[in-house]
């Protein structure tokens, strides 16, 4: 999920990075252009500061529910929470783990993620592209062995 924090005392927002990337086992980094900083975690998590409409903001990209609960009790509650869609990759590591996934048609398996069937085909159409490499994750093959039958 993308959330967008406003800190109420911009004096601490430094130390207040510093205990964030303390928590994530990294560094801050500073932007190249601009004033800011932002704090890149593992390919997986990124915090940036930024002034928007006059207005320092916090925008967390990749957060989960964890990270939010952290965040929050660092920056106060956000002003902003959007629900992003999972990667490619992630589909396909969830596809693999439900169980008796062979019970489940296309429509049980939309209604289950909490995804679109625009969604579901586009992950499919990817999945199946990225599963003829030589090198596809065995993750994708297996979820491209799941959903083939499912259309």
């Amino acid at each position: 999920m993308k959330v967008i924090f406003v800190p109420k005392d911009k004096n601490i927002i430094l130390k207040q990075f510093e205990d964030v990337a303390n928590y994530y086992q990294t560094k801050i980094v500073p932007h190249d252009k601009g004033e800011g900083h932002f704090i890149f975690v593992r390919s997986r998590i990124m915090i940036t500061e930024m002034i928007r409409n006059n207005e320092l903001q916090i925008h967390v990209s990749g957060a989960n529910d964890e990270d939010l609960n952290f965040l929050t009790s660092v920056w106060g509650d956000p002003i902003s929470v959007i629900k992003e869609k999972r990667s490619p990759m992630d589909f396909a590591k969830e596809i693999s783990e439900i169980p008796n996934i062979d019970q489940f048609d296309k429509i049980d398996i939309v209604t289950l993620l909490d995804i679109t069937e625009a969604d579901y085909s586009q992950y499919i159409g990817y999945l199946e592209r990225v599963a003829r490499r030589p090198n596809a994750a065995e993750e994708v093959i297996k979820a491209v062995q799941i959903l083939k039958d499912k259309a």
